[in-house]
């Protein structure tokens, strides 16, 4: 998939929302590499899909051979339709492919077990996330670089903190082996 005129200097990129802010105060240095890979992590609290948007068109993805992308949650928590989720993140793919980025792969949306006040209930939000990532994993197929990554090991609700957004230690122990699991298999494909 790698690009013409494109060079990868070894490094690999997670960017996304408050999952992977903790997960990169989580890695060590020393787990921060994959398969010869330096993997930098780019997380920023309660981000959107459009706030990495606005980031995203400032940045040179070139020298990344990877870039894994975790959004989409807070996004359903607000009253953005499964659809509307759907387009951004695909057209999120296309900002970063503009932005030099050859690879990139879509981490699934993940359950929640609470909701903040004033958002939709769990029962609408699971909906949507299922309408999501079914969704992104047929429309992704035919973007050339771009694939969708389900999170397999980590889809359990004893997963979670205690607030029931975010993983708990042993739920980000995890998500970061699936993480990792998604950069070794993208990176010398």
């Amino acid at each position: 998939m790698e690009g013409a005129g494109t060079s990868c200097d070894g490094r690999a990129l997670v960017v996304g929302h408050s999952f992977v802010k903790r997960l990169g105060r989580m890695v060590g240095s020393g787990e921060k590499n994959v398969r010869g890979h330096d993997v930098e992590f780019w997380g920023f609290s309660g981000a959107t899909i459009q706030r990495i948007r606005q980031y995203a068109s400032r940045w040179d993805l070139s020298k990344f051979c990877i870039v894994y992308v975790e959004l989409g949650t807070n996004d359903l928590c607000s009253s953005r339709s499964a659809e509307a989720v759907v387009q951004d993140l695909l057209d999120l793919v296309h900002l970063l492919q503009e932005r030099g980025a050859t690879k990139v792969v879509l981490g699934e949306i993940l359950h929640r077990s609470k909701m903040r006040e004033g958002g939709p209930s769990v029962e609408i939000f699971r909906a949507k996330v299922n309408v999501v990532n079914s969704n992104l994993r047929e429309r992704a197929l035919v973007i050339a670089g771009c694939r969708v990554w389900t999170h397999d090991k980590v889809r359990s609700a004893s997963l979670l903190a205690e607030d029931g957004v975010h993983l708990s230690d042993r739920g980000m122990t995890r998500y970061w082996k699936s993480v990792r699991g998604a950069l070794l298999v993208d990176i010398h494909e």
